[in-house]
């Protein structure tokens, strides 16, 4: 018989893995050592707080592969030989979203770990109660003089007194107005 493959449908823990099992390399598939490899998934995202990855490899029996990443917090595992499901393992994510690529055979697989509350979400930190600003203070950035009527002025909090990172991306606020006469509205 000419060339040809099967195709194969692998589910491992609720996850579906696809592949093509080649009975030659015509296909273009890359050959190594006379052997031909496949991986699945391609590309794939992870939770923050994720394990274990598990990673369909296709080739023929006997056919050894490298498992490989730079990336420090990817435990690519062993590299084994034949057709199997490998296991990467991923450290848990507390910062920003990241990638990882992962090489088996000498074909990427590129993988998108979240962060903790996901990658639109903020964490809150709370800090010891502080003034931002008191325009009873003298005159300055973060000071006095008085807001007049239908005026409005704007404060860098980050720049302020209180040790607020650069990085907030978000601010809860509790505002004590003193008015010298009476007060129609405050808007912040």
């Amino acid at each position: 018989a000419g060339p040809g493959g099967a195709y194969l449908t692998l589910t491992s823990g609720g996850l579906k893995y696809f592949g093509t099992l080649f009975l030659d390399a015509v296909d273009n598939i890359p050959a190594l050592n006379g052997c031909t490899y496949e991986v699945s998934p391609s590309k794939t995202s992870v939770g923050a707080g994720f394990g274990n990855l598990p990673i369909l490899v296709v080739t023929q029996g006997g056919c050894p592969y490298q498992v490989l990443t730079a990336d420090s917090f990817v435990s690519p595992g062993p590299s084994p030989s034949g057709t199997g499901v490998i296991s990467a393992g991923f450290a848990a994510n507390s910062g920003a979203p990241r990638t990882a690529t992962i090489e088996i055979a000498g074909q990427p697989i590129t993988v998108t770990q979240g962060n903790q509350g996901g990658s639109l979400a903020s964490r809150f930190v709370p800090i010891t109660p502080c003034r931002v600003a008191d325009t009873r203070n003298p005159i300055g950035p973060f000071g006095g003089s008085t807001l007049a009527a239908n005026t409005s002025r704007d404060f860098a909090i980050p720049n302020g007194a209180c040790n607020i990172p650069p990085t907030a991306t978000a601010y809860s606020l509790s505002v004590a107005v003193v008015p010298q006469g009476s007060l129609g509205y405050l808007t912040v």
